[in-house]
């Protein structure tokens, strides 16, 4: 089974549908077999993401994203893309990119 990510229901046909298009090898899988879930944004300021957690609108550390990308078995500019589609921002970035 390829790694994958959880989705709330609300996400996962757009989600489903971009990362087919994108050609993105991953998988939506249930909660308990996902190695990363996205959560539903929150009202109020962006939550962080973590190792296992992405909150759609929400922000991620650089080297947090690029340990994720590892997680998944996907390269950084997929996860790249994939984090675009989700509206979530990279912070703290290794290269000076993205302050």
């Amino acid at each position: 089974m390829p790694p994958g990510i959880s989705l709330p229901p609300a996400l996962e046909s757009d989600v489903q549908a971009f990362l087919t298009e994108a050609g993105i090898p991953l998988a939506i899988l249930p909660a308990t077999e996902a190695r990363v879930h996205v959560l539903l944004p929150v009202t109020g300021p962006p939550d962080e993401a973590d190792a296992s957690t992405l909150p759609a609108g929400g922000t991620i550390r650089c080297p947090i994203a690029l340990g994720m990308a590892a997680r998944l078995g996907i390269s950084a500019k997929d996860l790249g893309r994939l984090l675009n589609r989700l509206e979530i921002k990279i912070h703290g970035c290794q290269l000076g990119c993205f302050p």
